[in-house]
Formats: structure tokens, sequence, C-alpha cells
């Protein structure tokens, strides 16, 4: 029993070794040799605003069409607070 347990746990950290070499290969490979600097993918300002500008106009409409519907059924109504005169 002992023999099989021990042969199980030395089988698993092996198969645990072999999975952190092979994460290692991201940036080196199995080899040693260090790889290139990944390539990255700049998104650039003028698709930022593309996307920003619209979605902050559209959602302040929103927020805007959505106030006035609720005061106009009475559902929320903003109170003055003149009482403290």
């Amino acid at each position: 029993m002992f023999q099989f347990l021990l042969k199980r746990t030395l089988s698993q950290a092996r198969h645990a070794l072999r999975f952190e070499s092979l994460q290692l290969t991201k940036t080196a490979s199995l080899s040693s040799h260090i790889k290139r600097e990944p390539s990255s993918t700049s998104i650039g300002i003028t698709k930022v605003m593309v996307v920003l500008v619209p979605g902050m106009y559209f959602g302040g409409r929103l927020g805007r069409n959505l106030a006035e519907f609720l005061d106009e059924w009475s559902i929320f109504n903003a109170e003055d607070d003149d009482e403290d005169d």
C-alpha cells in the first residue's frame, strides 16, 4: 500500500515539474535561449475617442430622458429644501 502511494505521489510530482517547465517557455525556449519580446497592439487615441465620445453622449441622453420620465410620472420628484429659511 505504501509503495503504491509513493509511486503515485512521485508520478504526480514529475508531471507537475514537467508542466511547470513548460510554463517557463513563454520567455525562454527549452534550450535556454531567450525569446524576442512579444509584439503589442496599440489601439490608439482615435479608436478610444471613437468609442468614448458616443458612449458618454448617449449615456447622458439616456440619463436625462429617464429623469424626465420619472418626473413626469411622479415616480421620483426632487424636492427643494427651502424649508430651512
